[in-house]
């Protein structure tokens, strides 16, 4: 069902980069499409920075250059189109464009060869104890709608917002309240001074409604990525599980899930303090990551927004192994996603469009690398297809 006027006021730039009808749009355009969009500005102006913001996203999305020779992406184009080309034999024309449109927003490239890859894995009981988002305070649960915007008031009053604008609150807890978002949800927090927190799935936040007078401190297992609020009166804490992140005020991102053998911290503007459980720590400057394994703590040199695309529903990826890739999206979309070790080790490069529909992003993976997909009792398998 097409997405209605009135249904397009209540978007945001992010919902607007996932909308086939506006990436249709802007990729193909035709004396309709031009129409719609154009009446659609006019007739609501208050939404042109959502719709400036969407096609600078957009924009944004387009083949990674650096990873690839001149020859190599050539070749890989020409595969591509071939691809392409066969399965326009199976599509409807309205889905041939679709297909054709996201694949040119992503681009896979395939070498097999033995690589070691590591499992991202949550905490099995925060996994299990519920499909909804909770937000637990004292001894009070409450369940929240996908993508629920989560404020902490100044007056201790929590207040839970939906994306169709109606809105609640909760008394606030009397020691830390959790969030707890499962795999395939989201949400956000904005703490009464003024830091933002985007959560992703299979994430865990402790935090307190009113930070105390001479600190700023929550808890994380996930990933989560922060704005924070400058105070320097009030240094700013991320405390995981061996590890702290301590800032006054910057953006940054924090991937520290449950299981894994690694945890990071990548930094876009300011300036932190990554500290191990062993002791050591080291200062991070805008576009640089820290790896932590073990006892051990490394920095290297990153595009911090290939780390945090991911709040504008963008997969990032640079030479990423496909179960790799198959293992996030397990998570982000709540699936279960069997694949072979043929399909594993196929690198990708480029930039995916998470789209509110699966379907659409393994059919965008399926049109560019040589896999097929097949659904079989609500489990998706990845197989490897021969090759021309």
């Amino acid at each position: 069902m097409q997405t209605t006027e009135k249904e397009y006021m209540t978007y945001k730039a992010v919902d607007f980069a996932k909308d086939l009808r506006f990436i249709g749009w802007r990729l193909s355009p035709n004396s309709a499409s031009n129409k719609f969009w154009s009446d659609f500005q006019k007739d609501h102006p208050e939404m042109k920075p959502e719709i400036n913001r969407a096609i600078e996203i957009l924009q944004s999305v387009k083949l990674n250059r650096t990873s690839l020779s001149p020859e190599e992406e050539k070749m890989e184009v020409g595969k591509l189109k071939k691809r392409i080309t066969d399965r326009k034999r199976q599509l409807t024309t309205r889905y041939i464009l679709y297909v054709a449109a996201a694949a040119c927003l992503f681009c896979a490239v395939f070498m097999l060869q033995n690589v070691s890859i590591s499992e991202n894995k949550i905490d099995a009981a925060v996994a299990q104890a519920s499909k909804d988002i909770q937000l637990i305070s004292d001894d009070h649960i409450t369940i929240l709608p996908q993508n629920a915007i989560i404020e902490c008031k100044a007056d201790g009053t929590i207040l839970i917002e939906s994306s169709d604008k109606k809105s609640s609150s909760v008394k606030s807890a009397l020691k830390m309240n959790r969030l707890i978002v499962p795999k395939g949800k989201r949400s956000s927090l904005l703490m009464p001074d003024g830091t933002k927190i985007w959560i992703a799935s299979g994430s865990e936040l402790e935090f307190p409604t009113m930070f105390a007078n001479n600190k700023r401190q929550i808890r994380l297992s996930g990933e989560a990525y922060l704005e924070v609020a400058k105070d320097r009166t009030k240094p700013f804490t991320v405390n995981g599980d061996d590890f702290s992140v301590e800032v006054l005020g910057t953006k940054f991102n924090i991937s520290a899930y449950r299981g894994n053998a690694f945890k990071q911290v990548v930094l876009l503007e300011g300036s932190v303090k990554v500290n191990s459980g062993s002791k050591r720590s080291l200062t991070l400057s805008p576009n640089q990551m820290a790896t932590i394994t073990g006892n051990d703590i490394t920095a290297s040199e990153v595009d911090a927004y290939d780390y945090i695309s991911w709040k504008d529903g963008i997969l990032t990826l640079s030479s990423y192994p496909l179960n790799q890739v198959l293992h996030y999206l397990e998570r982000y979309y709540d699936v279960e996603i069997k694949s072979s070790p043929e399909t594993d080790v196929l690198k990708c490069n480029g930039k995916l469009i998470l789209t509110d529909n699966i379907e659409d992003v393994l059919d965008c993976i399926q049109s560019t690398m040589p896999i097929k997909i097949e659904k079989e009792n609500n489990q998706i398998k990845i197989c490897l297809t021969n090759q021309n």
